[in-house]
């Protein structure tokens, strides 16, 4: 027999599988019961909300079955979602309904074409608040990190948006917090090399000390390669503005990516991340292009070379990096006795398109061939 779901207001709906029951038409008496996937839509879970928007239990039930729905987002109803939100703000304190709102929004984020609407009707600002509040619940950590992943990526007003509500701060607390807790230290730093794109953005991270807590990231999970590999995107993207190349290698950045690329040689992707990181603090920095020599820089960069010979991105960063090395006379007898000259040959060979391959790989061997 399929079960009976009743609704606010005396109407009563069927609904296999699945039952919401409000005993009277005022809902002062309600019992939910068995909230299976995919029977609610959407609105009519919405609709529970609005309508027993003060009873908890409805709506932490409500909340979890939005989060579980299989369908599609394709648009959300902007005042069905705004009461939503109005939802989480009136009960902010309760760190059950909280997390499964948050698990709700997230499922509801995943939809891109939602994400304007989402940051329109404060979703942004609603969610830095329940991760403020329920700063210990790791799942609304992790959540949170994951949805302003999904507000930021490939949006650059959102990126400035976010910051400017606080959202850097906020992750920074999260990072903080969970410092133990892998999964939210790769989504925080997912988050933050997404922020750090932004120009404006990266004098803000800065002057929150950003660097430390993705550095103690980095330190706290060796053997994680999402975090190595995010970590050293950060790393690099915070290094675009060449104010703070000197003040990140200072601070250990530089020997951190490459015990990153010591972990994880077989990596394209770590390598690749680290090798762009190590380009921006190398470019236009003398200091900067010692001090790397000096932790082996040379070392690594041909192991990556060796490992990912027919990775076309590997290659160039990893010759983009060996030109801004090859700069400075007091890094040239080390680089030659690395033998750095056939794996640029090698590269340039395999990937004759490839521009500033060519372009740099020739001027590198021009360069050392002068110094023979």
């Amino acid at each position: 027999m399929a079960d009976v779901l009743y609704c606010g207001g005396g109407v009563k709906r069927q609904s296999k599988g699945r039952r919401l029951v409000v005993k009277d038409a005022s809902g002062d008496s309600i019992v939910l019961d068995r909230l299976n996937e995919g029977v609610l839509s959407f609105e009519e879970i919405l609709k529970c909300m609005s309508e027993h928007r003060r009873n908890e239990r409805v709506l932490v039930k409500a909340c979890l079955a939005l989060g579980k729905l299989k369908e599609s987002f394709q648009r959300v109803c902007t005042s069905s979602f705004g009461t939503f939100l109005k939802m989480m703000g009136d009960h902010l304190n309760n760190e059950e309904l909280q997390e499964y709102a948050c698990k709700g929004l997230l499922k509801v984020s995943l939809q891109g074409c939602n994400i304007r609407a989402l940051m329109e009707l404060g979703a942004g600002k609603m969610l830095l608040k329940s991760m403020n509040r329920h700063l210990t619940c790791s799942k609304i950590q992790v959540y949170g990190c994951i949805i302003l992943c999904r507000f930021v990526i490939g949006n650059e007003s959102n990126k400035i948006a976010v910051m400017n509500l606080g959202a850097g701060k906020q992750i920074l607390k999260a990072m903080k917090t969970h410092k133990h807790h892998p999964e939210l230290q790769e989504y925080a730093c997912e988050v933050l090399l997404s922020l750090a794109v932004s120009a404006p953005n990266r004098d803000a991270l800065m002057k929150i000390n950003t660097l430390q807590y993705v550095l103690s990231a980095m330190e706290t999970h060796p053997t994680n390669e999402l975090i190595q590999r995010n970590a050293c995107i950060v790393i690099g993207n915070l290094g675009g503005s060449p104010d703070y190349t000197e003040a990140l290698t200072n601070l250990g950045a530089g020997q951190r990516i490459i015990q990153a690329m010591k972990a994880f040689l077989t990596s394209e992707d770590v390598q690749t991340s680290a090798s762009i990181a190590l380009k921006n603090l190398a470019l236009n920095n003398s200091n900067n292009s010692i001090a790397l020599m000096r932790l082996d820089v040379g070392n690594r960069l041909i192991q990556a070379m060796d490992c990912h010979t027919k990775s076309s991105p590997l290659q160039q960063c990893a010759i983009e990096v060996l030109w801004h090395l090859v700069g400075h006379n007091c890094n040239m007898l080390s680089l030659l006795n690395l033998d750095i000259m056939s794996r640029i040959k090698n590269a340039m060979k395999n990937f004759p398109d490839n521009f500033l391959i060519q372009e740099a790989g020739q001027e590198i061997i021009y360069r050392m061939e002068l110094s023979k």
